[in-house]
């Protein structure tokens, strides 16, 4: 579990800051969702597959790259 929480928390960091192309995780979240607050990611694997694809397609999302930010946990 807390291998979990720290992958948790650098993902997210990784995510954060570009434009505002925020990826949300919850454990009742559901991997094929949006990674929106109200449809949040299941795995933290699913989240960064979507931040590479937000690259690869040059999204605004990541225009900045993707870049070290803060971490949250409720």
């Amino acid at each position: 579990m807390r291998k979990v929480l720290w992958m948790t928390g650098y993902i997210c960091q990784c995510l954060q800051y570009a434009y505002a192309g925020d990826i949300y995780v919850a454990p009742s979240g559901n991997d094929l969702d949006a990674g929106t607050p109200a449809q949040p990611k299941a795995t933290m694997a699913a989240a960064l597959r979507q931040a590479r694809e937000w690259g690869r397609l040059q999204d605004p999302a990541v225009k900045g790259g993707i870049v070290r930010a803060s971490l949250q946990l409720r």
